[in-house]
């Protein structure tokens, strides 16, 4: 995707955003019984999932559904771009919902991602100061299933969710683009962001909205580290890995607790010639095989952090300058061939031949030129001589 073509995907983003709390945004005036709310301290609340409507960008061609199972409370969302032309198509669902968030840190959002595939999506705010609010670029989403922490990051508009991710999405107010202006919204809503000939279906268990105080103490950490790791051809290379913890406002702790640390494979077994040690230090040996890896680390709880790392060939093992410059060499591959290994200039043996050869071809010389030296020397002389006479 071209530089142009990412800015008028985000651009696409915003412009339906903007459009679709246009309706909620009319009329809406700040109420006495709202000012008295303001003085108690904030509770936690969830968001009905019964009032959401396809917005403009999804239109009938994207065969748009909004299934609301009313024993279940469950929100049921599925949109689709079969049959359309090469792009990336943001199709949004919105809410009308007026809330006064002062005093509130973020959502959570309990939801079932139904496709064996990742999908890009990003979270609608419609401040009452106007305008569209969405997780910005470069901001970590943390998500949680089944105890594992994980993050991902927004890129273009939106962020990934894991194929067959059932679990929590933590998105703090902080996050949102208008941050400052969250303090009451006139709607919520969501955006997914498919390419062509493909399907979204996500279940919508709950949206929860979390006090301050709720998102501080609520905690999680992280493991930091290199996200690609070079095998190699002899010996061993190291990574050092090391965990943080964090709240979910995005305070960092100073936490000293202590993690174990598990590399596995994809499907879950142990990898061969990969291991690593209680202090976060993981060393690759030369059998390992390249490819992509789960890195685990579970604190006492039995919470624990995944991330993906991926081990990549290297000529030699990884070494590290002072200021921590990765200093190894080119694998061969990329290394453009100065002398074909089947030419003579490689063997040995012809090697030694032509310096034995040559030296005694110099030395012949030498002593051929000395004989002759003095041959000619002791003519000339005896010619001098002979000449004075």
């Amino acid at each position: 995707m071209s530089d142009k073509e990412k800015v008028r995907l985000k651009n696409r983003i915003k412009k339906g955003m903007g459009c679709l709390f246009l309706a909620g945004c009319v009329g809406f005036m700040p109420s006495a019984v709202m000012a008295a709310k303001q003085a108690e301290p904030p509770k936690e609340f969830s968001v009905k999932l019964d009032g959401f409507e396809a917005g403009e960008d999804a239109k009938e061609e994207f065969l748009p559904q909004i299934d609301y199972d009313k024993e279940t409370e469950q929100l049921h969302l599925s949109v689709s771009t079969e049959g359309q032309k090469e792009g990336q198509y943001p199709l949004s669902f919105f809410q009308d919902t007026k809330k006064d968030l002062k005093g509130y840190g973020g959502v959570v959002l309990s939801l079932v991602n139904e496709q064996a595939e990742e999908l890009k999506m990003n979270m609608l705010l419609a401040p009452q100061e106007g305008g569209a609010s969405v997780v910005a670029d470069g901001e970590k989403v943390v998500l949680k299933e089944d105890e594992i922490w994980q993050e991902t990051t927004a890129d273009l508009g939106c962020f990934t969710i894991p194929a067959d991710f059932d679990g929590q999405i933590y998105l703090p107010f902080d996050i949102f683009e208008q941050a400052e202006e969250i303090d009451g919204i006139y709607g919520l809503g969501f955006t997914f962001v498919l390419p062509e000939d493909d399907t979204a279906q996500v279940t919508l268990e709950a949206i929860q909205i979390l006090p301050d105080a709720d998102m501080q103490a609520l905690n999680w950490f992280e493991v930091n580290g290199a996200d690609t790791v070079l095998r190699p051809t002899v010996g061993e290379s190291i990574a050092d890995y090391i965990t943080a913890f964090y709240n979910m406002a995005g305070t960092e702790l100073e936490k000293n607790e202590a993690v174990t640390y598990e590399i596995q494979t994809e499907d879950g077994s142990a990898p061969e010639g990969m291991s690593i040690d209680e202090n976060g230090r993981l060393t690759v040996k030369n059998d390992a095989v390249d490819g992509a890896y789960l890195l685990f680390a579970r604190d006492a709880s039995g919470q624990a952090f995944r991330r993906t790392i991926t081990l990549k060939g290297s000529w030699t093992e990884t070494q590290k300058t002072e200021n921590g410059y990765d200093a190894s060499m080119l694998p061969t591959d990329r290394v453009t061939e100065v002398v074909a290994e089947d030419s003579p200039f490689m063997d040995d043996s012809l090697i030694r031949a032509v310096r034995v050869a040559t030296v005694a071809i110099i030395v012949v010389f030498l002593g051929h030129y000395a004989y002759k030296h003095r041959k000619y020397k002791k003519e000339f002389v005896d010619a001098y001589y002979k000449g004075e006479k």
